[in-house]
């Protein structure tokens, strides 16, 4: 049912049945009261998950999505327009060698790759498997592995890990935060030393990275500030959470940014930024000086 309530749009003096009216408004209570359960059942999750168990849950809800993999229902293999929108930024190289994060099933790397970019790529969840399938098929020099971006602050700051054959000396033109995926990093200290990390080990090359925005007004439904609040009585782990955490069924646990603080993060690591909040906040990050 489309519209929950055709009534509004009737003729003067039209009347509908009040049995009629009544199954519509049932119909717009069951649709509050599963709103609310959903709500509900999200806090508690959020609330409830220690910290060890929210990245595996994370990578767990990406795993089970096939769309994040070429040839999925919903995303094709090309690029979004905004994505493409930013490669035309004057820092953005036209050809090279570009870092990819958070690839997920390597969509970024197979239209990267077709825009004749090599691309080495790296995945924490069990996407990566079909990461490796896409890069071996890319038509140019392409590589996938499995890590996540913890291993390559590791890697960089001169730690092992399956990520230390990215570190320098290997060279990049450009470095690609895969879409959304610096939100899956859930403290703003764990941004910093990421950035702070690619700046030092690549200093002139340019960043590309989007992230889930902070509403404007952000509010929690009635049943989920219940929980919320039992939750922080109660000292459940995710009592201590910023509230610009949020989970979503689709993305796993994230950080909500604000355009200011996408900004003050990227000039803090000694960069430029280009930031757009549509259709989806992301930036280019140019290396300063």
């Amino acid at each position: 049912m489309s519209d929950p309530d055709p009534t509004h749009r009737l003729a003067p003096g039209v009347s509908v049945p009040r049995w009629a009216r009544a199954v519509l408004a049932t119909h717009r209570a069951l649709d509050r009261l599963h709103d609310q359960r959903a709500s509900a059942t999200l806090e508690l999750l959020r609330s409830g998950l220690p910290a060890s168990a929210r990245g595996p849950f994370t990578d767990a809800v990406f795993a089970r999505q096939p769309t994040y993999s070429p040839g999925g229902a919903r995303f094709s293999e090309a690029l979004f327009d905004w994505e493409l929108a930013a490669l035309q930024h004057p820092a953005w190289p036209r050809s090279g060698r570009v870092l990819l994060g958070g690839a997920g099933g390597g969509r970024e790397l197979s239209a990267l790759s077709a825009l004749g970019y090599e691309v080495e790529a790296f995945e924490p969840s069990a996407l990566a498997d079909d990461l490796a399938r896409v890069a071996l098929s890319a038509p140019t020099a392409c590589t996938a592995l499995r890590g996540d971006y913890d291993a390559l602050v590791r890697a960089l700051t001169g730690g092992d890990g399956p990520l230390r054959p990215l570190a320098p000396p290997t060279r990049f033109d450009a470095v690609a935060l895969g879409w959304g995926s610096l939100s899956h990093l859930l403290d703003p200290s764990e941004h910093r030393a990421l950035l702070r990390a690619l700046r030092r080990a690549w200093p002139s090359a340019p960043v590309l990275l989007s992230v889930h925005r902070l509403p404007s007004a952000p509010s929690l439904p009635r049943a989920a500030r219940a929980v919320r609040r039992l939750a922080e009585g109660l000292g459940w782990p995710g009592a201590a959470l910023s509230d610009a955490v949020d989970l979503q069924p689709f993305a796993g646990f994230i950080y909500r940014f604000s355009e200011r603080e996408l900004g003050e993060l990227a000039e803090g690591a000694g960069y430029v930024a280009t930031i757009r909040a549509r259709p989806y906040l992301h930036g280019v990050l140019v290396p300063a000086g």
